[in-house]
């Protein structure tokens, strides 16, 4: 599901996420993409969405895969959508 050429550890992945860039993984056959928004790293699969700190992101997907995404067409909008569902949270 990600292009073998294309595709990065764990480390990379922090390094991209702190320049801004989207990126996307797979698990369990269900794509994942993953941004950055302040100190918390949002991860949502279009089902579900979720925030972790830096550090627990690291440890959860340590052996994972990653990729950039580059049209950011095919991604919901995530940082609107966390604003959307953080306003329960406000209540």
């Amino acid at each position: 599901m990600l292009e073998e050429e294309n595709i990065f550890g764990i480390e990379q992945a922090i390094a991209q996420l702190e320049d801004n860039y989207i990126l996307s993984t797979v698990v369990d056959n269900k794509r994942s993409y993953i941004i950055k928004n302040d100190d918390k790293v949002v991860i949502n699969d279009g089902n579900s969405m979720f925030s972790l700190s830096l550090k627990e992101f690291s440890k959860l997907y340590s052996e994972g895969k990653f990729s950039l995404v580059e049209d950011e067409e095919e991604v919901v909008d995530l940082k609107k959508d966390e604003e959307y569902y953080s306003w329960g949270k406000k209540m």
